[in-house]
């Protein structure tokens, strides 16, 4: 059972209800506490349901699954059997597809084609190529990637069109606790990834979660973007800063 079907029939255990409460469920001292205690804690545990309700279930009632919850930008777990077959299923098609020649063109954008929620239109990535899911990979166009890049790909990470990425880049959309505990206990999540049109990412570049790269930008080598670049400007460093503005 999931985490948050566990916790759903938590909430709606009548057993729930503390027994100090259960003697003045349908009777009234003079005071009226207990009275009091019990419709206090009886919204509480609605509001509680409430809150639930409006995060983990969707409009067609049913409960959010990992994969929902991951794209949703929620705490999730990823090890859970749907995520699991996801990832295996990304892995041996990146396995596949980096084992293609440079003359097999046509099999490669197949892979791309399949691996990937938007292949854009001729895109090459040349190999070794890795991600996590492929299917939260968008591109909007012609987009070239050079040797050795990993998308790892928990959140969108969507791409402009005639952007070239170079060799040796990361782009993480995933997030650790901090807390030692629930790192440990597994819990993650993501935040997307969006790089314009027109953009240049050189070697060995890392882009982390929740960042976006404006149109045209150019990204010095071995640069760690942590936060936002406005469009048309050269940006290098770690953490990477704004150096020239383009025309």
């Amino acid at each position: 059972m999931r985490d948050s079907e566990a916790v759903l029939k938590i909430l709606l255990n009548p057993k729930m209800i503390p027994d100090c409460f259960e003697n003045h469920r349908f009777s009234h001292n003079d005071d009226n506490v207990g009275g009091n205690m019990y419709i206090t804690f009886f919204f509480l545990r609605l509001m509680i349901l409430q809150i639930y309700c409006s995060i983990y279930i969707t409009d067609e009632g049913d409960v959010m699954s990992e994969r929902d919850k991951m794209i949703a930008g929620e705490v999730y777990q990823p090890f859970c059997e749907e995520l699991e077959q996801d990832r295996f299923r990304a892995k041996e098609l990146c396995r596949k597809y980096n084992l293609l020649g440079a003359d097999q063109p046509e099999e490669k954008q197949k892979i791309l084609s399949e691996l990937l929620g938007n292949s854009g239109e001729n895109s090459i990535i040349e190999p070794n190529f890795f991600c996590d899911y492929g299917y939260n990979i968008e591109f909007g166009g012609f987009v070239y990637i050079n040797h050795n890049s990993v998308l790892l790909d928990c959140a969108k990470i969507k791409i402009g069109a005639d952007t070239f990425i170079g060799p040796n880049c990361g782009l993480y959309t995933a997030i650790h606790p901090i807390n030692a505990k629930d790192r440990i206990a597994g819990v993650e999540w993501a935040k997307p990834i969006t790089i314009g049109k027109g953009v240049w990412l050189g070697g060995n570049v890392v882009v982390l979660p929740g960042v976006t790269i404006g149109d045209y930008a150019v990204i010095g080598a071995g640069s760690v973007v942590t936060k936002d670049i406005p469009p048309n400007v050269v940006a290098l460093g770690n953490p990477c800063r704004v150096t020239k503005q383009l025309d």
